[in-house]
């Protein structure tokens, strides 16, 4: 999940120019919004493959849907990168100085993603 500490380290580099393309794609205009999102649909289908480069699927449980838990990981890791985008939308200085602490608790979740939270 190195893709996921990098878009937080891409936002912490450029947050301004982040922030603008983030309120660029929640407010598109209704007229261009169904292209957009069929753009975004298109480019995020070929970016997939990328994405998952390196993963080792044969440590995936057996009695699970493998694209499942894909889409799972990436909505939650998604929902997890907006939260700090979120509280730190005011002020990217403070979001800067907290860098190390923010992306150490994205590890922290990554490593509830890949290994649960309940005992076995």
């Amino acid at each position: 999940m190195n893709w996921a500490i990098r878009k937080l380290q891409v936002y912490f580099e450029n947050p301004v120019e982040y922030r603008f393309l983030a309120t660029a794609f929640i407010n598109i205009p209704d007229e261009v919004k169904k292209d957009i999102m069929n753009r975004h649909e298109e480019i995020t289908s070929k970016m997939m493959p990328i994405i998952m480069d390196g993963i080792d699927y044969s440590n995936f449980r057996k009695d699970i849907d493998v694209n499942k838990a894909l889409n799972f990981i990436i909505a939650a890791i998604e929902a997890i990168g907006n939260k700090y985008l979120e509280m730190y939308k005011q002020d990217f200085d403070e979001a800067i100085s907290n860098m190390d602490k923010i992306i150490e608790d994205f590890k922290e979740y990554i490593e509830m993603l890949k290994y649960g939270v309940y005992e076995r």
